[in-house]
């Protein structure tokens, strides 16, 4: 059988030479890079088989729906100082990664969002993306850290999880990969990032999905998983796809990356006890962004023991907050425009758990992040209480250092002199009549009276 000649120059992503020369050859020679084990893609009997410590009671298992810029990192932290309690932050980023190839942290905007409009309309989610979700978040739910895909743990988002603080030490130290680095390296960051198109019609998701990663990256992982030192011919055949060998090679070359970092990450998983860590939790929480109201409802009726925390903020502070991130000072139009949308997108969620509610009374719960600053013992304690916990005097200390510090840790931190006096401080941002106006347009007025907040 004869091979694949390649006719490919120096790949600058991988650094991987494969110019002239068989395409067994070349691909024997990226495989000894990597020192890819001959494995399957798949938790070991040695993972599954591992000892596990137990708690009785049953653990809450909470799903907190937030906004971007809404207040949520502060929640988060605080269920990360509950004794009893695992904070997982979103999660979602790095599952889309994974899917799609997709490199950074892309903004929920670019995952739940279709096409380049200006009105909020939600992309819908295929059978297999809403099945993926469900079995992820699942998988977080229950502790299965092996099931998770590869690059969960690689995230620098792990690294703000109390539970893996030694998960992340070790990974660290050991690790000669880190997170998107197979996507760099290998070159598939190049062919699936929506910046390197044209067409400005897709989002970030849409264009992976248009390149069809999410299927390369499947059928990858399940052939060269079963045969790493698989040639060119080999590998085009079972891939069954239209891809030139140049696009073949970067994706192998990313199959055999994550292999290798999968090992590391396996290891450091084992050696510092991460299940254990995370089964003794008896509070799992997961804040996500990257999913919009009306596609929770099949979560909740896949993992019946799981709710809903629906996390707001008044959405004008928001939008300030947001604006005062990119451009640093305020503009009233960007205000308006960002104030209007995000309206929207919040009434059309609060209709969409109104809905679940309604088949599935007592799985969604509210919080205002105004009422978390001013009154912490009131409005958590409530909400503590509603899953059947108490709130414990370790979450409440926290908050009130975080929200009466000596120093803030920046606008991305959640450390705050004086929490409680910036709460409607985006008011004096912006003239009073056009926050009158901004306030009583349809969306914006609905969404305010509410959740009960004044004009």
């Amino acid at each position: 059988m004869a091979l694949v000649q390649l006719a490919v120059a120096t790949d600058v992503h991988t650094g991987f030479s494969v110019g002239r020369r068989s395409g067994q050859l070349a691909l024997k020679k990226v495989a000894k890079n990597f020192d890819a084990p001959p494995c399957k893609n798949e938790t070991s009997k040695e993972d599954s088989n591992k000892e596990v410590e137990y708690n009785d009671d049953p653990p809450v298992k909470l799903l907190i729906q937030a906004y971007m810029r809404g207040g949520s990192t502060l929640l988060g932290a605080a269920f990360n100082a509950d004794p009893e309690g695992i904070m997982w932050y979103e999660p979602l980023d790095q599952l889309y990664g994974s899917l799609f190839g997709l490199t950074g942290h892309k903004t929920y905007k670019q995952i739940v969002f279709t096409g380049k409009f200006i009105e909020p309309k939600f992309r819908p989610l295929s059978h297999w993306e809403e099945q993926a979700v469900i079995n992820y978040l699942n998988d977080i739910f229950s502790c299965n850290v092996y099931n998770l895909p590869r690059e969960t743990f690689a995230s620098n988002f792990i690294r703000h999880t109390d539970n893996f603080k030694a998960f992340s030490s070790c990974f660290n130290k050991t690790s000669k990969l880190f997170f998107n680095e197979c996507k760099e390296r290998s070159g598939i960051a190049h062919y699936c990032d929506e910046k390197e198109s044209d067409d400005r019609s897709l989002r970030a998701v849409e264009y992976a999905e248009s390149r069809k990663c999410h299927i390369i990256l499947q059928k990858m992982a399940e052939i060269v998983g079963n045969n790493p030192s698989i040639n060119m011919k080999q590998l085009k055949d079972s891939l069954n796809m239209t891809l030139s060998d140049e696009t073949a090679m970067k994706f192998y070359v990313h199959e055999l990356c994550l292999q290798s970092m999968y090992n590391t990450i396996k290891d450091c998983l084992k050696s510092t006890g991460t299940e254990n860590a995370c089964n003794k939790s008896r509070l799992r929480a997961a804040k996500v962004l990257r999913l919009k109201m009306q596609f929770v409802e099949p979560v909740l009726r896949a993992i019946p023991e799981l709710y809903v925390l629906h996390y707001f903020r008044d959405p004008r502070a928001i939008a300030n907050s947001r604006i005062m991130i990119k451009l640093r000072n305020n503009s009233v139009r960007a205000w308006d425009i960002g104030t209007e949308l995000l309206c929207k997108e919040m009434h059309q969620d609060i209709l969409a758990a109104e809905s679940i509610s309604k088949e599935l009374v007592g799985r969604i719960h509210t919080l205002r992040y105004e009422d978390l600053v001013r009154d912490i013992e009131g409005s958590l304690g409530k909400m503590y209480q509603e899953l059947g916990r108490h709130l414990p005097k370790e979450v409440v200390n926290f908050l009130k250092d975080t929200m009466n510090a000596e120093e803030e840790d920046g606008k991305f931190g959640v450390k705050r002199k004086n929490a409680t006096s910036l709460i409607d401080s985006w008011r004096h941002e912006y003239p009073r009549d056009v926050v009158e106006t901004v306030s009583r347009r349809n969306s914006c007025q609905f969404v305010l009276q509410y959740l009960g907040y004044t004009v």
